[in-house]
């Protein structure tokens, strides 16, 4: 089971929420908003802001586990450690080393620097 599926079903089971209330709350297609939480579909911008609220997570927190579910943990760890070696200087600094890692895990950098934030 997906990190966001089980922390997002964790947290509405503590609430007594049901998906579908979720999704009325926040006045979107219950379908659609299963098919997000079971990680079938993305995520966009615009739900994580309005479920952050109610699951009383910061965005930043659904933002983790849905990434958790797209990357090994060893690269995401090694992509923080260079964000945190390198947050004074150029972002092509890191992006250099996040390129040197993909290529060595045969990940595309695009994706991923969207994801975490940066520009290629």
């Amino acid at each position: 089971m997906p990190l966001v599926t089980e922390k997002i079903k964790r947290i509405l089971q503590e609430k007594n929420l049901s998906q579908y209330k979720l999704a009325k709350l926040i006045g979107y297609d219950h379908g659609g908003l299963g098919g997000m939480i079971r990680g079938e579909d993305a995520f966009p911008p615009h739900i994580i802001e309005k479920i952050a609220p109610i699951l009383e997570v910061t965005p930043e927190e659904i933002k983790g586990w849905v990434l958790a579910d797209k990357y090994p943990e060893n690269i995401l760890k090694r992509a923080l450690e260079l964000k945190q070696e390198h947050k004074y200087k150029d972002k092509l600094i890191f992006t250099a080393k996040v390129n040197e890692i993909m290529r060595a895990n045969n990940l595309t950098v695009t994706p991923f620097s969207r994801e975490i934030g940066y520009n290629q």
